[in-house]
C-alpha cells in the first residue's frame, strides 16, 4: 500500500526534458521542501547546469528545480544553487536567497506551460541579465562549468532507487529538518 503523503513522481517526461533542455550533468533526487504555509512536503529535485550565452561567452548556471505533488499541473519552485566562488545577483527574476520568479511561473498553466520550456524561458533570461557573479579571476576558455560533471541519468534504475528511498524515508517517519 502507497502511503497518501508518498508524491506522484512523473519521470518519463523528465528524461525528455533534460534532454531537450540541454540541461547539464542533471542529479535527480528526493527532497522536503518547506511550502509557504510552513508544511513540509516531498518533492523530487533535479540539480544541474543550464548553459547561457552571457556577453559573448559560455556559462554553464547551477539550478535546482523542486517537482511539486501536482506536477506538471502546478510550477516547480526553482533556485539559482551557486557554487562557492560565486554571489547571486539581486534581479527582477532571482530574489537574495537565489529563488527564481519569472513571468513565466507566475502564469503556468499545464497544458501550455512545461518544463522544457521553462529551462529555455530561464536560459534566455538569464542571458541578458546573468543571475551570478563570479569572484574567481581565473584565464580558461570561454566556456566553463560552474560545477564538475555528475554524469547522473533518469533511468529507470535510478526512479527506482528513487522509489524505495522514499519509501525508507517515509517508514522512519523522518521530520524536515532531518538530512
Amino acid at each position: 500500500m502507497v502511503p497518501q503523503n508518498q508524491p506522484k513522481l512523473h519521470h518519463p517526461p523528465l528524461k525528455d526534458v533534460i534532454k531537450k533542455a540541454n540541461m547539464k550533468s542533471p542529479k535527480p533526487s528526493l527532497s522536503y521542501q518547506l511550502y509557504t504555509d510552513g508544511v513540509c512536503r516531498w518533492c523530487c529535485c533535479i540539480c544541474g547546469t543550464i548553459p547561457i550565452l552571457f556577453k559573448e561567452r559560455t556559462y554553464n548556471i547551477p539550478i535546482s528545480l523542486f517537482l511539486q505533488k501536482n506536477h506538471p499541473q502546478a510550477p516547480p519552485f526553482c533556485f539559482i544553487s551557486p557554487a562557492a566562488d560565486m554571489k547571486i545577483q539581486e534581479s527582477d527574476t532571482v530574489d537574495n536567497t537565489g529563488r527564481i520568479s519569472l513571468p513565466y511561473l507566475t502564469n503556468w498553466q499545464h497544458p501550455t506551460h512545461n518544463t522544457c520550456q521553462l529551462l529555455e524561458t530561464m536560459a534566455l533570461t538569464f542571458g541578458a541579465k546573468c543571475p551570478v557573479d563570479i569572484f574567481s579571476n581565473s584565464t580558461g576558455p570561454n566556456v566553463f562549468s560552474l560545477k564538475k560533471p555528475l554524469n547522473g541519468t533518469i533511468n529507470k534504475k535510478t526512479i527506482e532507487l528513487l522509489r524505495a528511498k522514499l519509501r525508507r524515508t517515509t517508514r522512519n517517519r523522518w521530520n524536515c529538518w532531518k538530512s
